[in-house]
């Protein structure tokens, strides 16, 4: 049974969570700046021997510095949302938005971080690590990020409708989208067919997309954010939103689980 006073599916006040989730969002920023940091002293220490390494694993480390980043750039935008987020003083269904905003941002930046350490792994040919990396984070995240999102999704629901829409459409919908990613993840991972065509992605075009995509994303949430402040505190995205903003989270997970196996099976000499 839900408590009286609760309003909401999970039962979670995002106010009072937002300042650990912009805290977290900042660290992954501080761990992101540092890697940069240190791979480009690596790069300068080293110099004269990766020019004489190829051009494989040149365009390799531009990758991963691409990709980290990118999640420093999310992530600073993310650490921002929260931030603001935590200045609400009043629980209303505007606050579950930004709050759904603000994790969209650091969605991105999560998945682009853990793309840049698998090419990170590949680079220095650490093949064992990029595999075993590529398959929990291809097999992980998607799932578990959906779910989360789609409880965020549920709880703002909650909270303007008054009661849990789990029994309608809308939680069919994202119970069969749940499952439906679970086996993509799954058949990206295990099936050798699809696997040939993830390795398809493990091109530094596929990484300029991917960071161009996060990097969307981060702006788009926080120029909604910006949006959604400015309106009353009753705005609510309604069913037909969630269902929307879901179905193109699923869209997007599903490739990464193609784009995260794609840097594992990434190979020597690919084109710029």
């Amino acid at each position: 049974m839900v408590a009286a006073s609760c309003r909401t599916f999970l039962c979670v006040d995002v106010t009072q969570s937002a300042p650990a989730y912009a805290t977290l969002a900042g660290a992954l920023a501080g761990f992101a700046g540092l890697a940069i940091i240190l791979l480009l002293q690596r790069r300068g220490d080293r110099g004269h021997e990766a020019a004489g390494a190829g051009t494989g694993a040149v365009h390799g480390l531009e990758n991963v510095l691409i990709s980290f980043t990118t999640a420093f750039v999310a992530s600073i935008v993310a650490a921002f949302l929260f931030s603001q987020l935590a200045r609400e003083e009043t629980p209303s269904s505007r606050v579950m938005v930004l709050g759904l905003l603000a994790s969209l941002a650091l969605t991105a930046a999560v998945l682009i971080l853990f793309h840049g350490v698998v090419w990170m792994f590949r680079t220095w040919g650490l093949e064992r690590a990029a595999l075993v990396t590529a398959r929990i984070t291809g097999l992980v995240l998607p799932p578990l990020i959906f779910l989360y999102m789609a409880a965020l999704g549920l709880d703002q629901l909650a909270f303007q409708e008054g009661h849990r829409p789990t029994g309608t459409w809308l939680g069919v919908l994202l119970l069969v989208l749940l499952a439906a990613l679970v086996c993509v993840v799954v058949a990206v991972a295990k099936s050798p067919a699809l696997r040939s065509r993830a390795g398809l992605l493990g091109t530094d075009r596929a990484v300029r997309a991917a960071a161009y995509l996060a990097v969307s994303i981060a702006a788009a949430a926080a120029i909604a954010s910006g949006v959604v402040g400015e309106l009353g505190l009753g705005v609510s995205l309604h069913r037909e939103g969630v269902a929307a903003l879901m179905v193109g989270l699923f869209a997007v997970l599903c490739l990464y689980a193609f784009l995260i196996q794609g840097a594992e099976l990434a190979e020597e000499g690919r084109e710029p």
